[in-house]
């Protein structure tokens, strides 16, 4: 049978547990309710606010609501809260800030503030670059006021504004949470100027009372065209408002190129931003290679976070394909960066090799310096630098540019020697141009827009010399326009005229107008055909056209247009007309080693077209020789058939023989022709028969 045990439980013991959960209830409820809302003070309220600012330099004005509210438990809730500096300028203002209160104190009635959170901070940058906000907050009294065991802070729609209409940060939001244990700090804003998105978060621990160490901090980096990671430790100055990052490292990537980076020491302030410094590698592939560039900086400031400047800064770029090695070296000193990314620097140090891949072949390198300029906003770079180009002394100005379509080269300079045959597409430079089946070396046209204005005193193509250059070309729209040309050639030559090359995909429409007068025929036929039969000062006229050439074949194959020669005190080896004036001559014909027709003058033009001239005549003559021909000359082919017609005039004589006319056949190879003589003609005059006179 089972008991039951009853408990009594007397009536005061009731009356006492009854009061006791009231007082506790009144205590823990009720007072604090009562002290919040019934006794609540605006101006005690106002006056706990502002004191934890700086008021011997600044004034705050509170123009909102100042207001209990309940909000994650109770807290104050204070609007519309602005700051002036001491001349009344806005430095601060704040929409609103919910002051979560520690319930504990208010049953004491102290008002002891746990959590922030605020909205709408804005800064307001003064002109005075110079100006700052570190010392807007008094921490002394911070430390000793309700703020001193905050807990959490939270700030969202966080602006620092220069203007109406630049935000140097934009769109910010910050946490900070656990701060008497394991704080951690979460930071992300936008800047306004170059449109990047930050985003920074680390665990902090309390060195000592005025630091704060940071573990851990990660950045991330959200630029349009790159994409930064950073992994890096630190140490807050929350006095001073410094923050100091240490030992960063991280990762670069885009689109076009990847790459890691390196800081030593960075300091971060109101008063700005400086970094010891810094090393970056990048790399990215090129079309049948590599290419790499590394930066170092030292000595990197902004006192405003706009305008930066570097003490000393070095580059370093590489680049190598099938074709040739690329080693670029710049040096920058005293560079200064604004805030619309355009540099200017006092001293700008070039250094340039270029090593083709074959074996043996010449290094081309240059030295240079003077400044160098670049715009953000054009992607432009000038420069403006002086030194040697190939052991050269050299004198450049130029522009460039980097455009979506295609890139743009503006350039001045005076070069005293550039020898540019190395760069050329032949590879076959020691042929004579005739033999050359090489490319024709202008597939920059594709991708570059060019203007320049050059003096070279020695100029080196792949198949001519050139002095005293002095020249004006445009390209654009894949088309190139020398607009100006003069210079000497094949010693006294001189050559004055323009032409124009036009690219369509890998072949070239070529078409020139020179005049070439003085040159030394000889050198001339020998490097342009392997050819010493010839020899002379000699004019030309040029007035032709090459469609839809590849290659240096092409160019005579596929000429179009007239070819002007005149030539004076010249001559043809390997047969000599003069031979003809007497038996004498003819006797010794046999026995001569060396033949040659001279001339004082020589005239001839040749119209081609696709390579052959159906309609070419020539002239020559001396004191003893007149010749005149015509014929067909097949560059396409290299073959010749000439006939010339060539009179030797002879000396008075018994026989009375006036002249010799001899018909000449030139047949075969262009270069080496077989010379055939029929059917000489003797041309006679009837000599004169005298009268007696009759005397008287």
């Amino acid at each position: 049978m089972r008991k039951i045990y009853q408990i009594k439980v007397s009536r005061q013991s009731i009356r006492f547990v009854l009061w006791g959960m009231f007082l506790l209830f009144f205590l823990t409820v009720c007072i604090p309710l009562l002290f919040f809302y019934y006794l609540f003070d605006v101006n005690k309220v106002k006056q706990m606010v502002i004191n934890q600012f700086n008021n011997k330099n600044y004034a705050v004005i509170i123009n909102g609501t100042v207001e209990p509210r309940s909000w994650h438990g109770l807290s104050l809730f204070i609007s519309d809260l602005t700051v002036q500096d001491d001349t009344h300028h806005e430095a601060l203002h704040i929409n609103t800030a919910n002051c979560q209160l520690s319930w504990l104190d208010l049953i004491v009635g102290h008002y002891k503030v746990r959590r922030i959170a605020l909205n709408g901070v804005t800064f307001f940058q003064r002109e005075e670059k110079d100006t700052k906000y570190a010392d807007l907050l008094d921490y002394d009294s911070i430390a000793h006021s309700e703020f001193g065991n905050l807990q959490t802070l939270s700030i969202t729609n966080l602006n620092w504004v220069e203007s109406q209409e630049q935000y140097i940060i934009r769109d910010a939001s910050m946490s900070l949470t656990g701060i008497e244990t394991k704080p951690l700090v979460q930071l992300s804003f936008k800047s306004g100027r170059y449109n990047t998105d930050f985003s920074i978060r680390g665990n902090i621990t309390k060195a000592d009372s005025d630091n704060l160490n940071i573990e851990q901090l990660s950045t991330i980096i959200d630029a349009p065209k790159m994409h930064v990671e950073l992994q890096s430790v630190g140490h807050y100055d929350y006095i001073n408002q410094k923050l100091w990052v240490e030992n960063t490292n991280g990762i670069i990537s885009s689109e076009k190129y990847n790459g890691n980076l390196h800081m030593d020491t960075m300091l971060l302030s109101m008063y700005g931003l400086t970094v010891h410094d810094l090393a970056m590698t990048l790399t990215a592939g090129l079309k049948n290679g590599s290419q790499s560039l590394v930066l170092n900086s030292l000595n990197l400031r902004t006192n405003n976070y706009s305008d930066f400047s570097i003490d000393n800064s070095k580059i370093k770029y590489n680049a190598q394909n099938n074709l040739r090695k690329v080693n670029l070296e710049l040096g920058l000193i005293a560079t200064k960066v604004d805030s619309k990314f355009n540099v200017a620097n006092q001293s700008c140090n070039l250094g340039l090799s270029i090593t083709p891949n074959q074996a043996n072949a010449a290094v081309f390198s240059s030295s240079l310096s003077g400044t160098c300029n670049y715009h953000e906003s054009d992607n432009w770079v000038g420069v403006q630098l002086r030194g040697l180009i190939d052991g050269a002394s050299a004198k450049i100005d130029a522009e460039y540019a980097v455009n979506d379509d295609k890139d743009f080269l503006k350039l001045n300079g005076t070069i005293s020697a550039l020898n540019l045959s190395r760069f050329m597409s032949s590879a076959q430079g020691s042929l004579p141009l005739y033999s050359d089946d090489s490319i024709l070396p202008f597939s920059w046209l594709n991708w570059l827009d060019l203007e320049a204005n050059l003096k070279i005193n020695n100029l080196d193509l792949s198949h001519i010399h050139l002095t005293n250059v002095d020249s004006s070309l445009i390209v654009k729209d894949k088309m190139l326009k020398l607009t100006r040309l003069h210079a000497n050639l094949y010693d006294n030559g001189v050559i004055n005229g323009t032409a124009v090359i036009k690219a369509d995909h890998d072949a070239y429409d070529v078409s020139i107008d020179n005049q070439v007068s003085n040159v030394d025929l000889k050198k001339m036929f020998i490097n342009l055909f392997d050819v010493s039969a010839i020899n002379g000062l000699a004019d030309f006229t040029f007035n032709t056209q090459v469609n839809n050439a590849r290659t240096y074949q092409d160019l005579r194959k596929n000429l179009d247009g007239a070819i002007g020669l005149k030539v004076r005190n010249g001559g043809f080896s390997g047969v000599d007309f003069s031979l003809f004036l007497s038996p004498e001559n003819l006797a010794a014909f046999q026995s001569k080693s060396q033949l040659m027709t001279k001339f004082s003058t020589l005239n001839a033009k040749f119209e081609f077209e696709s390579g052959i001239s159906k309609n070419s005549s020539i002239n020559f003559s001396s004191p003893t020789i007149l010749a005149t021909g015509n014929g067909v000359i097949d560059f396409a082919a290299t073959k010749i058939n000439y006939r010339l017609n060539v009179s030797s005039i002879m000396p008075l004589n018994e026989q009375h023989i006036k002249s010799v006319s001899i018909p000449v056949g030139i047949d075969g190879n262009l270069f080496s022709p077989q010379i055939s003589i029929q059917n000489m003609t003797l041309n006679t005059v009837e000599p004169k028969v005298v009268k007696s006179r009759k005397h008287r």
